[in-house]
């Protein structure tokens, strides 16, 4: 497996989903998402947060609640662990067709 696969994907799917949503958020639980995001994306590397895309780090335990707590519609991108801990949620998969990574949608 690529050492950045899923963050790459994380990426790919934060792009195509930006237009969409009031906010993209990106769980820094994702392995390397830190690190993918800004070259991913030739952002500067010093941020968190690049217009409508968040990068955050909130407990697998708390995301429901954080994810509660947002106004607006949200596309939110997370590891594939957050499944246990959010309603609503959709695993994704990677080419071995193995979780890669979680999203939930409000709109």
């Amino acid at each position: 497996k690529f050492w950045s696969s899923d963050a790459k994907r994380a990426v790919e799917l934060a792009v195509e989903n930006q237009d969409n949503f009031d906010q993209i958020i990106l769980s820094t639980r994702v392995d390397n998402l830190e690190y993918a995001y800004p070259v991913y994306t030739n952002s500067d590397p010093t941020s968190k947060q690049f217009g409508k895309v968040v990068l955050l780090k909130v407990s697998d335990s708390q995301v429901q609640e954080f994810l509660d707590s947002l106004s607006g519609s949200y596309y939110y991108i997370g590891p594939p662990g957050d499944e246990r801990f959010i309603t609503d949620s959709s695993l994704i998969y990677d080419a071995n067709k193995q979780p890669s990574l979680v999203v939930r949608i409000r709109k």
